[in-house]
């Protein structure tokens, strides 16, 4: 990956963490994630 995509991958969480609304958060990589996005498939 491009240093560009990594910083914009690292501002979004640090974003995401920095809300009062959002507990915690991390970047999943596209490996860990279903070719099927259905709840069944994500747990």
């Amino acid at each position: 990956m491009t240093l560009a995509t990594d910083q914009m991958k690292t501002s979004v969480v640090d974003t995401l963490v920095m809300s009062p609304y959002v507990y915690d958060a991390a970047f999943l990589p596209s490996i860990l994630i279903p070719g099927k996005r259905t709840v069944q498939y994500l747990r």
